[in-house]
């Protein structure tokens, strides 16, 4: 099976439900299939400015784990903006006046998986799916393509953090990040940057008072990603459980790539990111209704 670099995964189509724990040859790496973004029409679905309360959507789609995927959005320092593009998870940040072009713009997007469990993520999501696809795999994989932006004054790197949180039975409850820098894509003729974020299971710890999760039997997840440059975008196109190899779809280009070296002084993203984290972790509300694309 060969892909192209553009996003489209149309290898999915036919798996309904996309827990796709594929049957490989020995030594090919497997995986637990989590999002392709195939089944979504294109469209801008959130455009949220600082200040703003978070956007809340539902989306069906049979190339995401458990068919839908909930998203909430978030905007810290500027505008952030959320679209769907055929394939991808499109994530743009643009500046305001006002912002110095040193300062980066934060665009949070917040996507959980269950089965229409749309208060507090736990284990009532209902999944009971093994995102070891026994004992194959050993992380999570973000794979994405920076197609524009970076800090512009002095020309610095975009950067990218990305969260797990994983819900098992009973109040067990696992969380990691991984975050790094990504070389910045100012002018046309510099291409744009493929990206590759590894969060091992190893690097998960219990959360406070519970138990560890069990990765074999998870009833929710909640995948984070906070995207940050003066005014960019970056388009998420894949994300899964997989090893070194990568995950089962993933394209020649994509297994080959380095994980990448964590940034040692990413204080301009971590700086608002963690506590705007914790409103993306934990301001999840019941809804009356949901949008229904």
């Amino acid at each position: 099976m060969t892909m192209g670099t553009s996003g489209a995964r149309r290898l999915r189509g036919g798996l309904a439900g996309a827990l796709a724990a594929a049957l490989l040859a020995p030594g090919a790496a497997q995986a637990v299939w989590i999002d392709g973004f195939d089944g979504t029409p294109a469209q801008e679905f959130s455009r949220l400015i600082d200040g703003d309360p978070p956007g809340v959507s539902v989306w069906s789609d049979p190339s995401a784990l458990a068919n839908e995927r909930e998203v909430e959005s978030y905007a810290l320092g500027g505008i952030a903006i959320n679209s769907w593009t055929g394939g991808a998870l499109e994530m743009a940040t643009l500046a305001t006046t006002a912002l110095p072009p040193t300062r980066a713009v934060q665009n949070i997007a917040a996507l959980t998986y269950d089965y229409g469990d749309y208060g507090a993520p736990g284990p009532s999501g209902g999944l009971d799916v093994d995102l070891t696809d026994a004992g194959a795999a050993d992380r999570f994989i973000l794979f994405g393509t920076l197609l524009w932006g970076g800090i512009v004054d002095p020309v610095g790197p975009a950067g990218l953090l990305f969260t797990a949180q994983v819900h098992g039975a009973g109040s067990a409850f696992s969380g990691g990040f991984v975050q790094a820098s990504i070389g910045p894509v100012l002018d046309a003729s510099t291409p744009p940057q493929a990206v590759r974020l590894d969060l091992p299971f190893a690097d998960l710890a219990a959360g406070t008072g519970g138990a560890p999760a069990d990765l074999g039997a998870v009833g929710s997840l909640r995948l984070v990603m906070n995207f940050s440059a003066y005014g960019g975008r970056l388009a998420v196109t894949d994300l899964c459980t997989g090893n070194a190899g990568g995950c089962v779809f993933s394209t020649p280009e994509y297994a080959a790539l380095p994980e990448p070296v964590p940034a040692p002084a990413a204080l301009w993203l971590m700086a608002g990111a963690l506590g705007a984290l914790g409103a993306a972790l934990g301001l999840r509300r019941g809804r009356s209704g949901r949008t229904a694309p």
